[in-house]
């Protein structure tokens, strides 16, 4: 890739090429928001295009730019242009630059990752390095690729955060669309999706995926940290004036779990 000059270009110049962009949907307050933004003050922060041979331009960087700026009726936008740029240079610098503005959804960065893993042979390693991230970073986008259409759907939306996306991927995918589908139709919080997910895992234990590394260190971790989860609680718990007896119900059943555990850990089953 090599620049060639910083100027204003004609914005119906600018070709836009959606299976490139890693930006599949746009906020229209966002939208709104900058386009308010582009008329008061202009573009602060010009495009990255790529000069093509019939004179006109591939547009790299900038998509919500020059969107907001066809909405508020302008002619012409700052860009920087160049000239080489390879599809497999073009996704990277798109990624990059959204990812850590934080403003692409896990599905859009997976869609992305996905395609410089598929269709340009880059390794989740390679592209870790690239976006100055972790690999499992990478790793848990890829994963989401395989989700159920409907919490692939939820996720593009920004309905489902990461959190929630890898206790889902606990489910089958029949089990997922399912709560992927009340989440939607109750319109439920960030924090209400949670409990949902977790009831859903809960109730449904035959249908999760067991974790084959799974080791006592890690049980014992993850009793030590619901231990500390209750006990954040008890505060709250001494003020409740109601719905105190289903709490009590769950506690029994937990005392029987944990009876059986300790059982087992003795040597008597």
């Amino acid at each position: 890739m090599q620049t060639i000059e910083m100027r204003e270009i004609p914005i119906k110049s600018i070709h836009i090429d959606q299976e490139l962009q890693v930006r599949k949907t746009y906020s229209k307050e966002a939208l709104g928001e900058l386009e308010s933004s582009l008329g008061a003050v202009g573009a602060l922060q010009p495009l990255l295009v790529e000069r093509l041979a019939d004179g006109s331009y591939r547009l790299i960087l900038g998509s919500r730019r020059v969107k907001a700026a066809e909405k508020g009726g302008m002619k012409k936008i700052p860009a920087v242009i160049v000239s080489d740029v390879s599809d497999k240079e073009a996704i990277i610098l798109m990624l990059n630059e959204n990812m850590h503005r934080e403003e692409l959804s896990p599905f859009e960065e997976g869609l992305a990752i996905l395609e410089l893993i598929e269709k340009h042979n880059v390794t989740p390693k390679e592209i870790a390095d690239f976006i100055g991230r972790h690999e499992q970073f990478v790793r848990r986008r890829i994963k989401l690729m395989s989700a159920s259409p409907k919490v692939q759907q939820l996720a593009a939306e920004r309905k489902l955060s990461m959190a929630h996306l890898d206790m889902l991927a606990g489910l089958s995918l029949k089990d997922q669309d399912a709560v992927a589908e009340e989440i939607d139709t109750n319109t439920l919080r960030e924090d209400e999706a949670a409990v949902l997910i977790r009831k859903e895992i809960i109730n449904r234990p035959e249908r999760m995926k067991m974790n084959t590394s799974f080791t006592p260190k890690r049980f014992a971790l993850r009793i030590a940290s619901l231990e500390k989860f209750f006990r954040c609680y008890i505060p709250q718990i001494v003020t409740f004036k109601s719905g105190k007896e289903e709490i009590k119900k769950e506690l029994a059943g937990l005392k029987k779990t944990i009876k059986e555990i300790e059982d087992i850990l003795d040597g008597k089953r």
